[in-house]
């Protein structure tokens, strides 16, 4: 069945809305009622209800009636602090809405029950040859597995903007990717930024240049496809899908700029995702590009390793490519000089330099 452009599937144990109004105070019921059009994705698990519902944000809701009662989790504010919020009550709803709707074909309900079962006893032969994760998701349904996403989901904000943005991805929409990537990179407080360990921002700076990458990658091949078909209208939308991209990266860019000031050792760790975003929109902004090539030429200028040195060439050569595009190319020639200037001490870098042309 189809609601609120969720797929709801096995029917969970019976929720009612006499269960709805036990589990939340009054206020938080009268405002649920206010959001069940509010309500996404609403699946029905065995004694289960998930949902996404719109709020301030987008809330990821789960719902667990058993013997001991109902109860619900939320990754609003509200609903983490351990409260049956309205977001709780608004997917409560939904789901009794939905499973008013007439069930399906008994048959079709029979072949599908079977086939979870089949699941299960299968998976717990494998289970008994081993007590590791993967054998124990092995023994899992579809459904369950579900669950534990979104079990984590709620408890892990980070993770959850992680799973968004890769749905984000997926479904080309540059836009909430742009806002998930923000808040998966631009922490508001300064303070949990210099608590971060690079290897763990670099993590997420990976996250956002994959999925900059693919969001590029995606507007250039429908470009090229308009061209070819000489689609002049559709080669403009497709441009414009790059151009948004490009303002993703750039803001990504300046994001981890932000962090990179909080976060000792950052161009080490964080340095190459940086690049990889900025060479995705070298073409488009130069201009940022050129401020990521440059900060990264500065953390490497005192190392002496063959690695390093070669990198600092290949880094050169991209902000060269940027003053170009920007038609500054004296300011790269006075750059490079004052850079050869401060590292005279490193030979091995002077030595790579004019074995590449920079002399």
């Amino acid at each position: 069945m189809v609601f609120n452009d969720g797929v709801a599937t096995a029917a969970p144990a019976t929720l009612t809305e006499a269960d709805l109004r036990a589990a939340a105070d009054e206020q938080s019921f009268r405002r649920g009622v206010e959001y069940v059009r509010a309500v996404s994705g609403l699946r029905l698990l065995d004694g289960r209800v998930m949902a996404s519902v719109e709020g301030t944000e987008q809330y990821l809701v789960m719902l667990v009636k058993d013997a001991a009662g109902l109860r619900g989790e939320c990754s609003c504010p509200y609903g983490r602090q351990g409260f049956f919020c309205k977001h709780c009550v608004a997917a409560g709803l939904a789901a009794v809405a939905a499973t008013e709707v007439p069930a399906p074909r008994a048959g079709r309900a029979a072949r599908g029950t079977g086939g979870g079962q089949a699941a299960r006893g299968k998976g717990a032969g494998r289970a008994a040859r081993g007590s590791t994760l993967t054998s124990w998701l092995d023994t899992l349904t579809s459904d369950e597995l579900y669950g534990l996403v979104a079990e984590q989901a709620i408890d892990d904000a980070e993770w959850r903007c992680r799973l968004e943005l890769r749905a984000a991805v997926a479904a080309g929409d540059a836009a909430a990717a742009g806002e998930r990537i923000g808040r998966l990179l631009d922490r508001a407080d300064p303070g949990s930024i210099g608590e971060t360990e690079p290897g763990s921002y670099a993590r997420l700076v990976r996250e956002a240049a994959l999925a900059i990458g693919a969001l590029t990658n995606s507007a250039a091949a429908a470009d090229a496809a308009a061209a070819d078909a000489n689609a002049a209208d559709a080669a403009a939308a497709d441009a414009n899908a790059a151009d948004v991209a490009a303002d993703v990266a750039e803001r990504a860019i300046g994001a981890i700029t932000r962090a990179a000031a909080l976060i000792r050792d950052e161009h080490r760790v964080i340095g190459a995702e940086a690049v990889r975003i900025a060479d995705l929109i070298a073409g488009r902004r130069p201009a940022a590009a050129l401020a990521v090539y440059l900060r990264q030429i500065d953390s490497l200028r005192g190392e002496n390793g063959e690695r390093s040195c070669l990198l600092v060439t290949r880094l050169l050569e991209a902000a060269r490519g940027c003053h170009r595009s920007l038609g500054t190319e004296g300011e790269f020639d006075a750059y490079l000089a004052d850079l050869r200037e401060r590292s005279q001490r490193n030979r091995r870098l002077i030595a790579t330099l004019d074995k590449h042309g920079y002399g």
